[in-house]
């Protein structure tokens, strides 16, 4: 990530990578969350899709994180799909969800309808963020 983009627009970006652990070895899929100040949040997906069971380990917390503009909550994907998250962070104090994600087309359809489901259910806002392209 460029902090220096972030710095100069004044922005909080959130954006997701592979993390190696550095004392285990393990790798996580996480999402990070900087802003002018640095790192702000970091989080690391505990629900993995179907082959990602083989490649990834399974975070084991859900956190938020204090901004100046409110507070703010991150799963990864296909945990749109599970209410449960959702409503941890909600309960948590989650202004804010958002959902960096590689939905493919055949599933759409569930993102279509979790992404009205998860603000509807906790009382919070979503930002779900899909990718472009092919793969």
């Amino acid at each position: 990530m460029d902090c220096a983009i972030v710095k100069i627009n004044n922005i909080t970006l959130v954006d997701c990578i592979l993390e190696k652990d550095k004392t285990k070895g393990l790798v996580f899929d996480t999402c990070i969350a900087t802003n002018s100040e640095g790192i702000v949040g970091t989080y690391r997906k505990t629900h993995l899709w179907d082959e990602e069971n083989l490649l990834f380990t399974k975070g084991d917390s859900f956190s938020v994180s204090e901004l100046e503009w409110g507070n703010l909550g991150v799963q990864i994907c296909y945990e749109i799909g599970f209410p449960e998250g959702a409503t941890a962070l909600s309960l948590k104090g989650a202004d804010i969800i958002v959902y960096p994600s590689s939905f493919g087309k055949a599933r759409l359809y569930a993102w279509d309808i979790a992404t009205r489901a998860r603000p509807w259910e906790n009382g919070c806002f979503v930002i779900a963020v899909n990718r472009t392209g092919i793969d």
